[in-house]
């Protein structure tokens, strides 16, 4: 069979672009998602602008923007810290640094992700808020800048010589053209909006036949791209409407429509271990390139893509936001009625008629102890229609509906409404569960986008560039180790992380502030058990009571667990000593010992080893 033509190829995709974006489409209107952009912004009325006062047309309660408020800095606040441990195959290797190495790597990530010019922190933000109302994605990648060789076409020499560097055959190796000058890995959210997949979908993005979001470029912009092609005579598709608005989230992809410029798609397509990009209205591609692969032989797909609240089957979620609608509606119906009675059922008086124009001008002067001269009943207030009292009791049991769906109790805003302490107790277990789940999900996401930057760190970067190690000054043989580590840290390259296989997390407790205090508490809490007098010897007696004890109170870091050992250890040995320093001591309820000799330190130090058998204490 012959080759497809370019414009062939281009086509055949530009059709599946557009049954993908019908896809979207429909699952965009079924979920309004951007109604639920508009509700955020308080803006949830179908009709809009203000009154002869300028007031707002109608009454909002907007609970939707303080409910997220308040979830958002539980779910991710700080810089997220990255754990990179060797796969268990290599760190089990007799004689391995995989442990160093992967040190290395931790070391690497943290330092980037850390580094304000990459945005990385407002660019996940970003991308967690953009997932109650559709789903977040965040794009990583490598760029370089290249820049002419002044020395192109020329012999390279040898370092402090003359002599040019030979190739193997021996002939002289010349300068390259171009050189890069500068280059760096990127975090980028893509808008929700702008981001597609095959109609052929799955929950895995992996899983899907291709997935692919469009940018809008200047022409001038795509022809100074040294990677692009066939830029000659690009044409432009791109117009601008009277009424649009670049700048408006809900609308990116109909509004955004500007005049003199160029809507391209960026495919990868999983299927092919492809990339193709390709400008809307040109029958030729401007990229066509084959993906990188994983070690497994996998295509590299650079998305990392957050879903609240995946559907069965489908790629596009459930937005969050969504069931949070109807009691939202509610309320501010039932506030808007009362607005309505208050302004329509202001105070009216019935006067008698025969009550002078003078005696009514006296009635209607700000004057304390006015006479006026009429009958005792000349004037009466007209009674109010009254208020359904079922508009105001709703109230309560709509904020109650709004706050199960949501899950956000009354206590995460500041508000005790739990009858008992045991109410409250149960309520904020509850809570934290529900949090716990939300960490973890963000955690898996953020550890997929550090997987990312590592591969591109390793595979990409090519010029050193420097990190900050995280080697503790006080502890022993910290000055050793930074002297070792000195020369590395000034020549670190991307293939100085390579050759290791790791395992990335993410810290879930370095997410919020609020784990802070319960950090805390379990540290305090495991430093008492491990000196505790009854159960402190059966933990440090056996490894796995200790890891699982120490796990129960979120300490899992090795070298934590290594330093409360030895900690326990001593302040058994002193326990050991003091009693048997004292003349005369008994256990409860014992007959009082005679007085023996004082046994030698080390008698004491076999006295802890027999009751840690196997440890090698000493």
């Amino acid at each position: 069979m012959p080759r497809k033509s370019d414009a062939d190829r281009v086509k055949d995709w530009m059709k599946r672009l557009d049954a993908a974006d019908k896809v979207y489409k429909k699952w965009e209107d079924k979920y309004r998602t951007k109604v639920l952009w508009e509700y955020y912004l308080g803006h949830q009325w179908r009709e809009s602008g203000t009154d002869d006062t300028g007031s707002p047309l109608h009454y909002a309660i907007n609970l939707i923007f303080p409910t997220i408020e308040v979830q958002l800095p539980s779910q991710l606040f700080y810089h997220p810290k990255y754990i990179v441990r060797p796969a268990p195959t290599m760190a089990g290797t007799p004689g391995s640094n995989a442990a160093e190495r992967a040190a290395l790597q931790e070391n690497t990530l943290n330092a980037f992700v850390r580094d304000e010019r990459l945005a990385f922190k407002r660019e996940t933000f970003l991308g967690l808020l953009e997932s109650y109302f559709r789903f977040g994605v965040i794009e990583v990648g490598y760029s370089g800048d290249w820049i002419d060789n002044p020395n192109a076409g020329k012999p390279i020499l040898k370092e402090n010589s003359d002599d040019p560097v030979r190739s193997s055959d021996g002939k002289e190796v010349l300068a390259p053209g171009q050189i890069l000058s500068r280059e760096r890995i990127y975090f980028k959210r893509i808008p929700a909006s702008q981001f597609r997949v095959s109609v052929n979908s799955h929950n895995q993005l992996s899983r899907c036949d291709w997935a692919a979001y469009f940018e809008w470029h200047y022409p001038e912009d795509l022809k100074r791209n040294k990677r692009y092609k066939n830029t000659a005579n690009v044409s432009i598709t791109g117009r601008m409407r009277e009424d649009s608005s670049p700048t408006s989230y809900a609308d990116a992809s109909e509004q955004a429509e500007f005049r003199d410029m160029v809507k391209v798609w960026k495919i990868f397509d999983i299927r092919a271990k492809k990339r193709f990009d390709i400008g809307e209205g040109n029958d030729k591609f401007f990229l066509e390139e084959n993906l990188e692969t994983w070690e497994d032989g996998t295509p590299v797909i650079p998305f990392a893509v957050l879903m609240k609240h995946p559907r069965l089957d489908e790629f596009y979620p459930l937005p969050a936001v969504y069931n949070w609608i109807s009691p939202q509606d509610e309320l501010n119906e039932t506030r808007e009625m009362q607005k309505v009675h208050r302004k329509r059922f202001l105070r009216k008086f019935i006067a008698d008629p025969s009550m002078t124009d003078e005696e009514l001008a006296k009635w209607e002067q700000p004057i304390d102890g006015l006479l006026l001269r009429g009958k005792p009943d000349g004037i009466q207030p007209i009674a109010d229609a009254p208020l359904d009292p079922t508009v105001v009791r709703n109230i309560p049991q709509t904020k109650e509906d709004f706050r199960e769906i949501s899950g956000v109790s009354a206590e995460h805003r500041g508000i005790s409404e739990a009858a008992t302490a045991t109410q409250a107790n149960i309520i904020d277990i509850a809570s934290r569960v529900r949090e716990t789940k939300a960490k973890d999900q963000i955690a898996s996401w953020l550890a997929e986008i550090g997987k990312l930057a590592i591969y591109f760190l390793r595979k990409r970067m090519v010029l050193p560039f420097w990190i900050l190690l995280n080697t503790d000054m006080q502890a022993e043989g910290a000055r050793l180790q930074a002297a070792n580590v000195i020369a590395g840290y000034q020549q670190i390259q991307g293939e100085d992380l390579d050759g290791v296989d790791t395992e990335i997390t993410v810290d879930i407790t370095s997410l919020a502030p609020v784990n802070e205090a319960q950090e805390r508490q379990d540290w305090i809490a495991a430093l008492q058990i491990v000196t505790d007098p009854l159960r402190g010897p059966m933990l440090l007696a056996s490894e796995v009571l200790l890891r699982k004890t120490m796990g129960m109170f979120n300490i899992r870091n090795e070298k934590e667990i290594q330093e409360l050992r030895a900690f326990g250890v001593q302040a058994l040995k002193m326990l050991i000593m003091s009693q048997q320093a004292q003349p005369g001591g008994a256990p409860p309820g014992g007959q009082a010992p005679r007085a023996g000799p004082t046994p030698t330190r080390e008698q004491i130090a076999e006295q802890i080893q027999r009751q840690l058998p196997g440890q090698g204490v000493r």
